[in-house]
């Protein structure tokens, strides 16, 4: 292992990451904190208070495991931490695919509901059913998981995660073309009797939702495919290797750190709301003042 290798995982990685994932933390615990007081959510709010809360438990699980795993590298103990470190790194690995799930579940939702705009989806059920999934998935996939970690199966773990993130995005992709082709037709159309206002400013907040989860998973993804295939076999292998670390604990919690910042700028009633609680604060310090 080269010295600027080594040194990248061991102070790049962390710094960058850590300073990422705090933000992440602070963003996500704010936008939830809206999400909770809210009173009347609709299915939409529901998934979003979703996406929203497994996007904070990654920032969290990203931190202490770029934490642990800069203080494996060039630490003698690293028998002490290889346990909490494997267990983080499966928490860490099933919460990508809870956002990638239930960024899935938003985008055919959202795309249902546009195209059959009279049909009613009972969000309390969908929100179960996504969990539900969820769990099994994730149930399924942790003998493999830990299968790749120790026991050296790790090609057959990357093979079957690439599948099943190409299986996620591509329903994703299909998804977010249809819903924004329904939508443009309706705008140019002026078809307000379609869509209502409201639903389509609505419609493309998922859009740019899922529009970032598939710029920033196919980062992840085609790192990951160049890293642990034999395409990497031409190219220096430890250059690749640290780009799927910076893939794994950069691009996806950029991706959840920039979600809470979209649903700020696409809805007023969260910015009024947020306004609101900063004017109480504000009196608060007058009124001791």
């Amino acid at each position: 292992m080269t010295k600027q290798y080594k040194n990248s995982l061991k102070f790049g990685l962390p710094v960058a990451s850590t300073t990422l994932c705090v933000v992440g933390t602070l963003a996500n615990l704010t936008s939830l904190s809206y999400f909770i007081k809210k009173k009347e959510k609709t299915t939409g709010d529901k998934l979003l208070m979703l996406l929203n809360s497994v996007d904070l438990l990654l920032c969290i699980c990203a931190t202490v495991e770029t934490a642990l795993l800069s203080y494996s590298y060039g630490s003698e103990n690293v028998n002490n931490i290889w346990i909490p470190m494997a267990v983080i790194a499966v928490l860490y690995i099933l919460l990508i695919d809870g956002t990638a799930y239930v960024t899935c579940l938003l985008s055919v939702t959202r795309a249902i509901g546009i195209v059959y705009p009279f049909y009613q989806i009972r969000g309390k059920l969908l929100v179960i059913l996504g969990i539900i999934v969820f769990v099994t998935m994730s149930v399924l996939q942790i003998p493999l998981i830990l299968a790749g970690m120790f026991f050296s199966e790790i090609h057959e773990l990357v093979y079957a995660r690439i599948l099943l993130s190409l299986l996620v995005m591509l329903t994703v992709l299909f998804a977010t073309i249809l819903a924004v082709h329904k939508l443009a037709t309706a705008d140019l159309q002026g078809a307000a009797e379609i869509v209502s206002r409201n639903n389509r400013k609505a419609s493309w907040t998922v859009v740019i939702l899922s529009v970032l989860f598939l710029v920033f998973n196919s980062i992840l993804l085609g790192v990951t495919f160049f890293a642990f295939t034999d395409l990497a076999g031409i190219i220096n292998d430890e250059r690749y290797q640290s780009l799927t670390f910076y893939g794994l604990f950069l691009a996806i919690p950029l991706n959840s750190s920039i979600n809470p910042i979209v649903y700020l700028t696409r809805r007023s009633d969260m910015r009024q709301y947020f306004k609101q609680k900063f004017q109480n604060v504000c009196h608060q310090f007058r009124g001791r003042a």
